[in-house]
């Protein structure tokens, strides 16, 4: 459910953001904490995707991860928090693609780069479109289309 192994989850219920109950020595997760977890993502996933809406409206194709991730409180220096926010930039993007409307995170950059992260947003992009390569020379050269694709459709 949480795409995270057994240390994770009991990192979390460590750091109380899961609860368990014990019943004969054996672990259970609490749903009511499951679907806590749930909504709080998915107000995360909401509030990243229309920032970032927001920003491709406005015509703006390049944002840095400090300003997005700030948002959810996260910052750039933990390495959980960069886990996370890749994780729900992951989930904007395919929100936007099965939309229509290109991967969103396109324009989310990697500071003084002008360029997304390149391993977290690839492996998107060969989940989504195992043929890219066919159609372009280089991952900079998807990235511009991407990058149009995508401020073309929000501007609508």
């Amino acid at each position: 459910l949480f795409d995270m192994s057994s240390a994770g989850i009991l990192g979390r219920i460590k750091s109380g953001v899961l609860k368990e109950a014990r019943i004969s020595g054996t672990r259970y997760v609490m749903m009511a904490s499951i679907l806590e977890v749930i909504e709080e993502e998915d107000r995360e996933i909401k509030t990243v995707k229309t920032y970032l809406e927001q920003q491709a409206r406005k015509g703006v194709s390049s944002v840095e991860y400090a300003p997005v991730m700030e948002l959810l409180g996260l910052t750039t220096k933990l390495s959980a928090h960069r886990n996370k926010i890749g994780r729900i930039l992951g989930k904007v993007s395919r929100h936007s693609y099965e939309e229509g409307k290109g991967m969103l995170s396109v324009i989310v950059h990697v500071k003084g780069t002008g360029l997304p992260s390149m391993n977290g947003f690839f492996g998107l992009v060969e989940a989504l479109e195992e043929d890219w390569e066919d159609h372009y020379a280089t991952q900079e050269d998807f990235i511009e289309a991407e990058t149009k694709r995508v401020l073309a459709a929000h501007r609508k």
